[in-house]
């Protein structure tokens, strides 16, 4: 009976070691285990207005994100990546629009020919939104390039959405003096003043006077987008619960 006892114990040992070695084995190595791994946003109590607007901690949003992000070139990951997380373009976009004249574009300016369903988005969604409008500008001017340039209907245009590269151009054109930089040469490639100016160019098409413009309005700044069925508008209206 003793010698049945030490036989099961040792069975039970032996199955014990056996198993404690299938499991390191299954374990991935150090150097593979980034494999397994997910990036996952750094959520901070501090926050930025635009990571408030963007639930940046959110990852429901970001999965919503992801769905569109592959729609665009590799170097429009400034404006969102390929896991949907938000670049430091899209987050300069929020803050802007908050700082220029978050009325016009969250309330004032019409979207419906493009996003019928804007005013049931979220916050978070709306100002993914926003990113994505202009992100879709981009990819389609200059495939997110911010040196590059083109011969304009008045001359040259250049950078994320090809703007006038003149200064004089701009001043002739009546654009904002401050957030175009009107006075004198400025660095165009600058993704601040690039994206202040185009903030500035739809607040004084869309949203200034008595007339309330459509985000594809006709005679707006971008040929591309003037109409619903331009290739910039064609790329907005894939952006997930606008339609």
């Amino acid at each position: 009976m003793r010698f049945l006892t030490t036989s099961r114990l040792n069975l039970f040992c032996l199955a014990t070691l056996l198993a404690t070695a299938l499991e390191v084995t299954a374990k991935p190595s150090p150097e593979r285990r980034s494999d397994f791994i997910t990036p996952q946003p750094i959520c901070r109590l501090q926050q930025t207005p635009a990571e408030q607007l963007l639930g940046l901690c959110d990852d429901a949003a970001e999965i919503f994100m992801a769905t569109i992000a592959d729609r665009l070139a590799p170097a429009c990951e400034m404006f969102m990546d390929s896991i949907g997380q938000v670049g430091p373009v899209g987050k300069l976009i929020v803050d802007s629009i908050a700082r220029i004249d978050r009325e016009c574009f969250y309330q004032i300016m019409d979207v419906s020919s493009v996003c019928p369903r804007f005013p049931e988005l979220s916050p978070s969604q709306q100002s993914r939104f926003w990113v994505w409008v202009f992100a879709s500008i981009a990819q389609v001017e200059s495939s997110c390039r911010l040196r590059v340039d083109a011969q304009g209907i008045n001359g040259t245009a250049d950078g994320l959405f090809q703007l006038e590269y003149s200064y004089s151009l701009r001043r002739a054109a009546g654009r904002d003096p401050e957030l175009c930089r009107t006075r004198g040469p400025t660095d165009s490639a600058d993704p601040t003043f690039q994206v202040e100016c185009a903030i500035s160019i739809f607040r004084d098409h869309h949203c200034r006077g008595d007339r309330v413009r459509s985000l594809t309005y006709r005679g707006g700044y971008w040929q591309k987008l003037n109409g619903p069925n331009r290739a910039i508008a064609r790329l907005i209206r894939h952006f997930p619960g606008c339609q």
